[in-house]
């Protein structure tokens, strides 16, 4: 009897349990249904969000394509203002043209005159040309003979010319043989000069004997040799080229002989 009376709280206590627990289900059914109302709700609100959005950007490109016409209507204004302008400044040009025409009409009679009066002129002016022509002819002759004599003349001054060049030329060899017998001359001084150099060397030593001057005797003496040996070469070389050069210039020197004016003249 115990275990009975025990047992029925519990099942009361278990059957209040099953109730709580199905009423919570029931709760939870419930807010998951307010969930998918309100997802339902706020994917409706985002749908209407980008309609309005869609709207309005179509309006900002409509209120900017009317205001891009209304530019080009203010622009197609002007352009018709400037064209009206345009027609009446040539319309005052054009009158001014015909203004300018009648004057050079008028112009055109007054130089036609003119021209009739420079046409005779000019009839005098061909007649004076021709007698001048004729003239001319006459002085083409006289000139004709004058440039015969002028290349008669030229002949002559041709030839006088190459005999000048012919003396030219002997002169270049003169001088250049002129050349050579100054660097001889110059190379024999140098000879002359170490053998002077040498002689007071040997001089000095012989006077004075050996001394601390010795020395300066012993260069003297040195260079006294080597100016003499460089004398003696460049002598050498410039006394072959003066034996070559006097056998070209034997020729030369003959004719030369031939021009060479006399004491009686």
């Amino acid at each position: 009897m115990t275990t009975t009376a025990n047992s029925e709280p519990i099942d009361e206590v278990m059957r209040t349990l099953v109730a709580l627990a199905q009423q919570e289900n029931q709760l939870t059914t419930d807010l998951v249904s307010l969930a998918e109302r309100r997802n339902e709700m706020s994917l409706s609100l985002t749908s209407d969000a980008k309609t309005r959005t869609s709207l309005a950007r179509e309006r900002t490109v409509l209120a900017q394509q009317q205001a891009e016409d209304a530019r080009q209507q203010t622009k197609l204004a002007l352009e018709r203002t400037s064209l009206a302008q345009r027609q009446t400044d040539n319309s005052r040009v054009l009158n001014e043209m015909a203004h300018e025409r009648t004057e050079l009409a008028r112009k055109q009679t007054s130089d036609a005159g003119v021209r009739a009066a420079l046409s005779r002129e000019r009839t005098e002016l061909v007649r004076k040309e021709l007698d001048f022509q004729s003239r001319s002819t006459e002085m083409a002759k006289e000139r004709t003979g004058l440039s015969h004599e002028r290349t008669d003349l030229a002949k002559t001054r041709n030839a006088l010319a190459n005999e000048r060049t012919d003396l030219a030329g002997k002169r270049t060899g003169l001088s250049s043989y002129r050349s050579i017998l100054a660097k001889g001359r110059t190379e024999l001084a140098f000879v002359r000069t170490g053998l002077a150099c040498i002689a007071l060397g040997t001089g000095l030593l012989r006077g004075f004997g050996v001394g601390p001057w010795t020395a300066f005797d012993v260069f003297l003496i040195v260079f006294g040799a080597v100016v003499t040996l460089l004398g003696a070469r460049g002598y050498h070389a410039t006394h072959r080229s003066e034996r070559i050069l006097y056998g070209r210039l034997k020729d030369l020197l003959v004719v030369t002989a031939e021009f060479t004016p006399s004491d009686d003249d």
